[in-house]
This record gives C-alpha cells, sequence and structure tokens, in this order.
C-alpha cells in the first residue's frame, strides 16, 4: 500500500507532513 504523498503540491505541506511524523512519534514514545 503506497502512502499518498503532499511534496509534489506545496513545500508547507511537505514540512508539515514530517512535523506531523515527529509528533506521531513524540506521542508513542511517551504512551510507551
Amino acid at each position: 500500500m503506497e502512502r499518498f504523498r503532499y511534496d509534489q503540491f506545496c513545500p508547507l505541506a511537505r514540512a508539515t507532513e514530517i512535523l506531523g511524523h515527529r509528533w506521531v512519534m513524540l506521542i508513542l514514545r511517551e504512551l510507551f
């Protein structure tokens, strides 16, 4: 399954995607 990428549309969306991924990792680390 291929994940949809936003980087071809907007650099800001790309940055948001990267930051969102970091937040997910931080949250998971705090939970476990």
